[in-house]
């Protein structure tokens, strides 16, 4: 059976005008781009990233939607956050912000 196989892919690829490894070119506007490097000195440590771990730490913070996420039986609606404070292991700000759950 795996031979079978085999030979029906043979047949369907060495079809003339099969070039295998063809990259495709872009067209119309698509163009390829390259992302430039930051100028030296624009970045804060190593990469300028968020370090791990990130910690809470004040859950005051929180800030939630008005309407939550209601049960599919409507009896309960959770709280839906919308933005958390956290800082990384550099002691930065970083901010989580949530979309919308309600349509």
């Amino acid at each position: 059976m795996a031979k079978d196989l085999t030979d029906a892919l043979r047949q369907l690829t060495e079809k003339p005008g099969y070039e295998p490894n063809v990259v495709p070119q872009p067209r119309g506007a698509a163009r390829r781009v390259v992302a430039a490097a930051p100028p030296p000195g624009s970045s804060k440590g190593g990469g300028g990233g968020i370090a791990s771990p990130l910690t809470e730490l004040d859950a005051s913070l929180r800030e939630y939607w008005p309407a939550g996420w209601r049960t599919t039986d409507g009896l309960f609606e959770f709280p839906a956050i919308k933005k958390i404070v956290m800082a990384d292991a550099n002691s930065d700000s970083v901010e989580f912000r949530f979309a919308d759950p309600t349509p």
